[in-house]
């Protein structure tokens, strides 16, 4: 029997809970109403810009690219636009020092899947990640599947790419690709 009263709701006597009276909300000095007012009368006899978007653009800035545009050196190399994956690529593309960081928070995050650009795609890599110097600490109990070294083709770490460990904020790892063929 005591079973069944534990699981029954609680009956609470209205008129003894405790409330407390709230009061009206805090009307505003003279002036900070007049101060108010002003900024919209002053706004009254001004023209409306109105933009007809998508037809008509409002004007940018000349050096504005939007986010994440790949934009281009004068010499053809790739500007970096902040995806958290840097690489570093040997001449004759037999080596590569790639880097990624965790530079947000985590809450909700996602594993990234880094596509490694700029191999040969034909050569076979062996992928290793640089314990060393990398994160120990990271948020994901399991790591990805490939982990600590892979052996990929350049064309299946560009198009396919590698599944990052997740790591905490501020922290980061780097890879060691070495070209086997």
């Amino acid at each position: 029997m005591s079973e069944r009263s534990e699981l029954e709701p609680k009956k609470f006597d209205i008129d003894k809970v405790s409330t407390t009276p709230v009061g009206p909300a805090r009307e505003g000095s003279f002036l900070q109403q007049a101060k108010g007012f002003w900024v919209t009368l002053r706004n009254v006899g001004r023209p409306r810009i109105t933009v007809e978007y998508p037809e008509v653009k409002a004007p940018t800035e000349e050096r504005f690219h939007g986010r994440h545009q790949l934009n281009r050196h004068p010499d053809g190399l790739e500007k970096c636009v902040g995806c958290e994956l840097c690489g570093t690529i040997a001449q004759d593309k037999s080596e590569a020092l790639f880097t990624y960081m965790q530079l947000t928070t985590t809450e909700g995050f996602a594993p990234l899947v880094a596509h490694l650009h700029g191999l040969d795609p034909k050569r076979r890599y062996k992928v290793k990640v640089v314990e060393e110097i990398s994160a120990n600490d990271y948020l994901q109990k399991s790591f990805p599947g490939w982990w600590p070294e892979v052996i990929a083709t350049g064309a299946e770490l560009s198009k396919i790419g590698l599944e990052m460990a997740v790591l905490r904020p501020e922290q980061g790892l780097m890879l060691h690709l070495e070209s086997l063929s």
